[in-house]
């Protein structure tokens, strides 16, 4: 579905939804919270800075007008972006990310040297005024109050579940695609930042059930290259 999809559309994909899971009482009351649920989460405006994010552990991140899903187009979508590459995961990668404020939960987790093909899907790219931004959405249920939602717990969810483990290495495999494909690239200038988007809190107010971080850039560097020492070591 297009996020400018007209009402007509949301409503179309709304019954079919209902039908797919069986749902057949008070339909018509349904899809009115449905289509009014949609209607936040495409309007809700990134926090396309860190001012909103004071837990957020990337220190400084560019000022960027806000926008929101339904501003962005089909041209400027890419949708589950898959990758593979090789790797080999230790303690370095995990005492690196620590001593950087990630993984705060995780001081008893220790990692046996791992070396394979990592494979994975990020759900969304989007491009917006030049700058590129990996979007992930969340289900979560944090809470029934829109409390729930706002920065502090979001940066609880995030750590409890160890999602910063996860974009970081969305991160690398996106700056790599980035490079590979942009004529000069420069991840300072042209990568926007990380959005999660935790679906239930998304009210259409700016940032609201959003969590959004931008890593250091010589913190991806690094990333990268532990990674895949070997491979790096040869280019």
């Amino acid at each position: 579905m297009a996020f400018d999809a007209s009402v007509e559309t949301i409503t179309v994909m709304s019954k079919k939804l209902f039908q797919h899971i069986g749902l057949i009482e008070d339909t018509d009351a349904w899809l009115l919270v449905c289509k009014n649920w949609i209607n936040d989460i495409l309007s809700t405006p990134m926090p396309t800075s860190l001012s909103r994010m004071p837990t957020t552990i990337s220190p400084s991140a560019p000022t960027r007008p806000n926008f929101a899903l339904r501003d962005i187009t089909p041209d400027k979508r890419l949708n589950e972006l898959e990758f593979h590459f090789p790797v080999k995961v230790n303690d370095a990668f995990l005492t690196k990310l620590q001593s950087q404020g990630y993984l705060d939960t995780s001081s008893q987790l220790s990692m046996l040297e791992v070396s394979g093909m990592m494979t994975g899907f990020i759900d969304l790219i989007v491009e917006y005024e030049g700058q590129y931004y990996l979007i992930d959405y969340k289900s979560n249920d944090l809470g029934e109050a829109q409390t729930s939602y706002e920065s502090e717990s979001l940066s609880h969810a995030m750590v409890h579940h160890q999602y910063d483990l996860q974009y970081l290495i969305y991160s690398v495999a996106l700056n790599r695609y980035l490079t590979q494909s942009l004529a000069d690239y420069d991840y300072q200038r042209d990568f926007g930042g990380i959005c999660y988007l935790f679906l239930r809190g998304m009210s259409g107010n700016t940032g609201d059930g959003i969590y959004f971080d931008k890593p250091e850039a010589q913190l991806i560097k690094d990333l990268d290259a532990l990674l895949t020492p070997e491979v790096r070591e040869q280019s």
